[in-house]
């Protein structure tokens, strides 16, 4: 599998520059394809891109398999993780949230409707939580990345707070110079941009493609 993937990275098989390769948990295709796809990169001056199918590979991604394979290597480079829209917190729906907000009177309890911000009355722990994730955004003491929060969040404050790309205005949103996406999306491509990091990971699904990974290969 090793060869096969360099192979192909490398551009041997010409115009087929697909490839797929499969194999049974736990036989190291992690490490197949970063012991492959990497050294053609750095020595062909590109950057790898991974999607993972879970939150959780990317974390072993980026804690053990990656760590690892650079040190091995000799090379001081640092993979970037690139986090789907719906992991960090959107800003005017968060600010639009509470009960107590006089932007938003009627939080569509009675008749949930495209607009309604809760699927369900939130209870005083989601009400605090809320309130605290705003006093937090507005003393700059959160990047607005949800996994970073320390709460365990319930799935109806992250539906609440956070927003789905079909939904979000980008450029024409009231808090979009502070959004906490777009704000990691630029720190990202900024790297990306200056050469660094070698490698980015996200998460199929989750959103990848609004991290808008232009220039890697």
């Amino acid at each position: 599998m090793i060869a096969e993937i360099a192979k192909t990275c490398a551009g041997e098989h010409g115009a087929q520059k697909h490839l797929i390769a499969e194999a049974p948990t736990g036989t190291g295709k992690s490490l197949g394809y970063l012991l492959s796809a990497y050294p053609v990169a750095k020595a062909t001056q590109r950057k790898v891109v991974i999607a993972t199918a879970t939150v959780a590979l990317q974390e072993q991604l980026m804690a053990k398999e990656i760590p690892a394979v650079l040190a091995a290597m000799g090379v001081s480079d640092r993979p970037m993780l690139a986090k789907g829209r719906q992991r960090y917190v959107c800003d005017f729906r968060l600010f639009q949230a509470p009960a107590s907000n006089p932007d938003q009177t009627d939080l569509g309890f009675d008749d949930p409707g495209d607009d309604a911000l809760w699927s369900t009355k939130p209870t005083a722990d989601e009400a605090r939580m809320v309130e605290s994730m705003i006093a937090k955004r507005k003393a700059h003491q959160w990047t607005g990345d949800m996994d970073e929060w320390p709460e365990k969040l319930t799935p109806s404050v992250q539906e609440a707070v956070t927003c789905p790309a079909s939904q979000c205005a980008a450029r024409r949103c009231p808090n979009f110079s502070t959004c906490a996406f777009y704000q990691a999306r630029g720190a990202l491509q900024g790297q990306l941009d200056c050469g660094q990091p070698e490698s980015a990971i996200g998460r199929y699904g989750d959103g990848a493609g609004d991290a808008d990974l232009a220039g890697a290969q």
